[in-house]
Order: structure tokens, then C-alpha cells, then sequence
């Protein structure tokens, strides 16, 4: 199921959340304005020790530099031994009375992300946040020292929605981390309940009605599609959005507010909207297993906002009037090249490391296909990727790799993506970053 603008997005699910409420992302180390994977450190130990094997072979054919080798070996170890790692419990909670608790998808936070900044080094850990609390646990790949830390919850795109404070209301500083576990116990992430958007409520309930290639479109009657008529359209489902304005996402409720194309409406029988005005889309969707959902017709309402009143009877959304044809399909391909933790890009994305993706392709809010960011439905790393039937229009491209240890480790967003003719290409370079960097 995909949405026009997913929260819980886009990410491919990782290892080392520890409890409820995430999955660790991703841990790199960002040194001089150069990308690093802090986590490669195990397997720099791995290869020292085959070295120094290798090294002492050659000094008995009299070859040179074992002693600089070994030096450079014994430092790498001791670096990758002299490590920490953190654990502490989170929640989003409001400031207002009675005091509550708000989830990620209602803040519209995609991502948890911790940073610890030792003089012009920062490394980070990211996870997908899910649920309204939980524990956290990173692996052991920050530097042992004194530094700042840093909590922030940050959007789909990256970007901060707010900063963590500590159990005394402040917001995290200096800490001292020591050679393995930290525990910095709780992290808060604190809202006003103006500064978060709820929709629900008791007041109404919503009527939206749909049909397909109508034969007498000037009339007022709207016959009902046919399941051979949502066939020929490639319509499997349709769902209804409503926009939520302060995480700058869409909102639905899957059990009120989908239905089967023949179905032709969607009537939710309890009121569950609170009397406001909302901006709506319709969403036409083909179940187009096993590759992603395409959404091949919407109804954006010609993008004005409704006034939904308090009343027994259902607010009226009017009807969505879908011809075969009308809207213009064609078939996109986009050719990946995922950068290496050396910088350079690689055609075969094996060769750069990355073992799984996850990507979602969207305009102006509405998502044209995903693929789930769940660790069972994330699909092989590609060097490309190719969309059938897909609307023209103007497009980004978001994907996000992950590593053998499922830590998110590559993320891009790629713009200006057009589809104005049958077929398309364009080039993507994947960039090996965490998505908060």
C-alpha cells in the first residue's frame, strides 16, 4: 500500500533497535567533510590480521616494511577495540495538559537520527521511527572521548522537525562516552498540541463516488464501474488522502477510507472527521504484484481546499469521472549508479556494497510507486530500475541502499525527473550517506 507522500518511508528496515518503536539505519562518520562507514572498523581488524600474516611470509623472502605494517596493524586494532556504544529510551510527548503522547506519523518524522561530534568529526546513527516510544541501541562505532550529542527528529526528506531534549527538559550537550556501553537514559522529542495536526473526530463523515468511461457524462447519473471497466483501466483500488499541512504529507485511514474500484465509493457509516477545511486526493491504484503499486489515474479536486461541516448526513465530496486513456502513460527507466566508500560511483551496485534497496517515485506530493521500506519487501539492489505505465509529469526519485548488516548506507533524492513521451531514461547517482547528513 503507498501513499502520495510516505513517512514511514523509504528506507529499507535495519538491525539494533532494541524494544518498540525503530530500526537502526545507519552508522557513518563524517571526517573532513568526507564520508566514512564507522562500521567498517570490524572488518579493517579482519583484513590487519591477515596482513600481518601476509607481511611476516614476505620477510622471510627478505622483503621489507613488516614492522611499519605491523605498527599500522596493532594501532588499527587498538582503535577498533577502543570503542562505544549507546543506548537510551525515546518518546514523543506532548507539553500540554493533560499530557499525552503523539507518534511519529502524526509529527511527520520519518527518522530518528543521533549525532556525536568530537572536535571536526561527527559520526552518526539513524533509525526509522515507528510508534510513539521506545529503546535504542547502537552498535560499538563511536570514538571513546568527550564531545556533544546531538537527538533530532527529522522528515522523509532529511530535514529537522525538532531537537531531543534530556529527562530534565534540556537539550542535549556535552557527554563523555567510555570504552563500551553508554546509557544516556531518556530522550524526549516535545510538542504543543497546536503544533500537531489531528484530523479525527466526531463531527462528519465523507461520501466519495467514482465511475469509469461514463456513457452519458452530462447527465447526473453516474453509473457505477463495472469490474471488466476497472480492468481495462488498470485500476485495482482507490484510496482517499487528506493533506496534513504541518508535516506536509498525506493522511489516511486504510480501514474507512479505501475500496475495491468496483465498489465505486467510499462512505465511512461512523463520523470520523473533525469539522474543518481539508485539502483531499483521490488516488486510482494498480495492484501490479510482484512489483510495486502503480497509481495510473488521480483526482486532485482541481487542488482546492473543502470545508467540511458538522452534520449528520455525509459531506459530499463529489464524483470522480475516470476515462480510459485520457491520462498519458509511459514507461521510465532509471539507470543507478551507487558511490562506493571511496567516492567513486559504481554501474554494478554488488561492487559498491550495497545489498538491498528500497525507492519511491513522487510529484507534487502523490507517489507514482514505492516499494515498502520494510525489511521483508525490500527488493535486491538494481543498477536499474523500470516503470511501466506511469503518468507524465514531473518526478523525484528517492532511494536508499543498505549494506550486509542491513544498516542504511547509501540515500539520494533525484530531481527534475520528466515523463513527457512513451519511453524515458535518466541517470541517478546514489550517494553513500545516512539520510540526516
Amino acid at each position: 500500500m503507498m501513499k502520495p507522500l510516505s513517512i514511514v518511508v523509504l528506507s529499507l528496515a535495519l538491525a539494533a533497535m532494541a524494544g518498540c518503536g525503530g530500526e537502526n539505519l545507519a552508522s557513518t562518520t563524517e571526517d573532513g567533510g568526507h564520508t566514512q562507514d564507522s562500521g567498517t572498523d570490524a572488518g579493517a581488524d579482519g583484513a590487519a590480521d591477515v596482513d600481518t600474516d601476509t607481511d611476516a611470509d614476505s620477510d622471510a623472502d627478505g622483503d621489507t616494511d613488516t614492522d611499519a605494517d605491523a605498527d599500522a596493524d596493532a594501532e588499527a586494532d587498538a582503535e577498533a577495540d577502543n570503542k562505544a556504544s549507546v543506548q537510551f529510551d525515546w518518546a514523543i510527548q506532548g507539553t500540554d495538559f493533560p499530557v499525552r503522547t503523539y507518534t511519529c506519523e502524526e509529527v511527520g518524522a520519518a527518522f530518528i537520527q543521533m549525532s556525536f561530534t568530537v572536535g571536526q568529526d561527527t559520526h552518526y546513527t539513524a533509525w526509522y521511527c515507528t510508534g510513539s516510544s521506545g529503546s535504542a541501541e547502537t552498535d560499538a562505532n563511536f570514538p571513546v572521548g568527550t564531545g556533544t550529542v546531538k537527538f533530532e527528529l527529522l522528515n522523509i526528506n532529511g530535514n529537522l522537525i525538532t531537537t531531543g531534549v534530556d529527562k530534565n527538559g534540556n537539550v542535549w550537550g556535552e557527554v563523555e562516552l567510555v570504552k563500551g556501553a553508554n546509557n544516556l537514559e531518556q530522550v524526549d522529542f516535545q510538542f504543543a498540541s497546536n503544533d500537531v495536526w489531528d484530523p479525527t473526530g466526531t463531527d462528519a463523515t465523507l461520501w466519495y463516488t467514482w465511475t469509469i468511461d461514463d456513457p452519458n457524462p452530462d447527465d447526473t447519473d453516474f453509473p457505477v464501474p463495472t469490474a471488466d471497466q476497472c480492468t481495462t483501466a488498470g485500476v485495482d483500488y482507490v484510496v482517499l488522502w487528506i493533506w496534513n499541512p504541518n508535516a506536509e504529507d498525506w493522511w489516511t485511514d486504510e480501514s474507512i477510507m479505501k475500496a475495491d474500484c468496483a465498489a465505486g465509493e467510499i462512505i465511512p457509516s461512523d463520523k470520523f472527521l473533525a469539522a474543518g477545511i481539508y485539502k483531499f486526493f483521490g488516488g486510482f491504484y494498480k495492484d501490479n504484484q510482484p512489483g510495486p503499486d502503480i497509481l495510473v489515474y488521480f483526482d486532485d479536486f482541481g487542488d482546492p481546499t473543502i470545508d467540511i461541516v458538522a452534520q449528520d448526513a455525509p459531506n459530499d465530496l463529489g464524483v470522480a469521472s475516470i476515462v480510459t486513456g485520457a491520462i498519458q502513460l509511459g514507461d521510465l527507466t532509471l539507470n543507478l549508479k551507487w558511490q562506493d566508500s571511496d567516492g567513486n560511483y559504481q554501474t554494478d551496485c554488488t561492487k559498491a556494497g550495497v545489498k538491498k534497496m528500497g525507492f519511491l517515485l513522487r510529484s507534487d506530493g502523490w507517489v507514482a510507486a514505492e516499494v515498502p521500506p520494510t525489511m521483508d519487501q525490500a527488493i535486491d539492489c538494481l543498477d536499474e530500475v523500470v516503470l511501466e505505465g506511469i503518468p507524465y509529469g514531473t518526478y523525484e526519485f528517492l532511494t536508499e541502499g543498505v549494506d550486509d548488516s542491513y544498516h542504511i548506507m547509501w540515500y539520494r533524492i533525484c530531481n527534475e525527473i520528466s515523463l513527457s513521451q512513451p519511453e524515458a531514461s535518466y541517470d541517478c547517482e546514489i550517494k553513500y550517506q545516512t539520510p540526516g547528513q
